[in-house]
This record gives structure tokens, C-alpha cells and sequence, in this order.
């Protein structure tokens, strides 16, 4: 069977304060290593994720206002951008030195590069559940996925107390038994937390924690 591996060394996906409701900090951890992210929406279809990674800067940006339109990322060793047309997100862009050119197939449902910026919307509403496609950007596979609402809980966050709801992400079918992330957001949309795998199981987990205003 062929595992799914999602790219979330972003979220990849994802110091010590928020500097803004555009700017929003926060550190992934994996393996004992953290890595700081600065989150910014410039607009409300733009979003840029800018972060260092083994002492190279790295800049990840998407466009879409409910769901990806476009993303890309510009680093030492790619300059990779994928474009929604219809039910095909074209790639384009080079590699490791390499042409990269190819067609990815999904359906009509929303494509979300990062579902930690897009899922505001399911949060606030009375839905349950929501199927969505993701892409994993090494690869260039699309997967699709059902984010489900699983659970709620109250917490101190920015010195008030809060409702957080919990959101499970997982692969459509058999897959979704072996893979699974976790999303948690304040009732407001307000993406917090992220956990789960860089890749297949058996890869290591990572965290992704907002940091709180200080």
C-alpha cells in the first residue's frame, strides 16, 4: 500500500510573541530541533509562511481567500510554484537543478495547501465534517482527506479563557487507519496547534505551537 506523506515541515506547518493578527508567530518541533516560523497574510488572498532552515532562509507563499488558488516556494535548492486550473494543479518550477513539469489530477472539492490558514470558515460554521485535497509538495501526489470535528475543550490563551475545537485529519478510506494530524483552533477560526507526521508511519512526529503574546 502506498502510504500518504504530507508536507507539513512547513506548515511548515508552523519565539516568543505575536506581533500582529497579520504576523503570527509560531515554533515547529521535530526530533529535539525547533525551527521558528513567521506567519503573515498580507491580504486576504495572500499568505506567506518565512522561515530558516539548517541556516538557509526559506519563503513559502499562498494565495486563495477559502482555499488555495496558488502555491510556491523559494529556496537555495527550488523555485517551485503550483497553480489551481480547474480540477488539475499545474507544477512548475525547478529542483535540486531539475525541471519539474506535471499535472496533478483532484476534483471539485477545495485544494488547501496549509489547512491550518484555510479551515476558519468550517470552524465557525454548524459542519461537522469537510472532505479537502492536499498536495504533498515532494512528491506532487494529491490526497484526499477528511477533516473532522472531534472534540472541544477550554483554555487560557493571551489571558482569556478560551473554547478550542479539535480537528482530526486523516486520508479518505483504508488509509486514514495508519495516518492521522490533529488541528486545534479557538472558536473564532484562530489556528493554534498542529500535530502529526512529517510522512508515512514510522517517520517522526512534529508540533507546531502559536506562541502566546507576552
Amino acid at each position: 500500500m502506498k502510504y500518504v506523506a504530507i508536507m507539513f515541515s512547513l506548515v511548515l506547518f508552523f519565539s516568543s510573541q505575536i506581533i500582529s493578527n497579520n504576523n503570527m508567530l509560531f515554533i515547529e518541533t521535530s526530533e529535539g530541533n525547533a525551527v521558528t516560523l513567521n506567519w503573515q497574510v498580507t491580504n486576504l488572498k495572500t499568505k506567506q509562511i518565512q522561515y530558516t532552515l539548517n541556516n538557509r532562509p526559506e519563503k513559502i507563499t499562498m494565495i486563495g481567500k477559502g482555499a488555495s488558488d496558488s502555491w510556491s516556494k523559494e529556496s537555495k535548492t527550488e523555485n517551485i510554484t503550483l497553480t489551481r486550473k480547474g480540477n488539475i494543479v499545474l507544477a512548475e518550477g525547478i529542483r535540486d537543478g531539475k525541471k519539474i513539469d506535471k499535472e496533478i489530477k483532484i476534483s471539485d472539492l477545495d485544494w488547501m495547501a496549509s489547512p491550518g490558514f484555510y479551515l476558519k470558515d468550517f470552524i465557525i460554521s454548524k459542519e461537522q465534517k469537510k472532505y479537502i485535497w492536499l498536495i504533498n509538495t515532494d512528491s506532487l501526489k494529491a490526497s484526499k482527506m477528511v477533516v473532522t470535528k472531534v472534540d472541544e475543550y477550554e483554555r487560557a490563551f493571551n489571558e482569556k479563557q478560551e473554547k478550542v475545537i479539535v480537528v482530526e485529519m486523516k486520508p479518505v478510506g483504508l488509509k486514514g487507519l495508519l495516518w492521522k494530524a490533529s488541528y486545534h483552533f479557538i472558536s473564532d477560526g484562530t489556528y493554534i496547534y498542529y500535530k502529526g507526521l512529517k510522512g508515512p508511519p514510522g517517520t517522526p512526529e512534529f508540533v507546531i505551537k502559536r506562541m502566546q503574546a507576552q
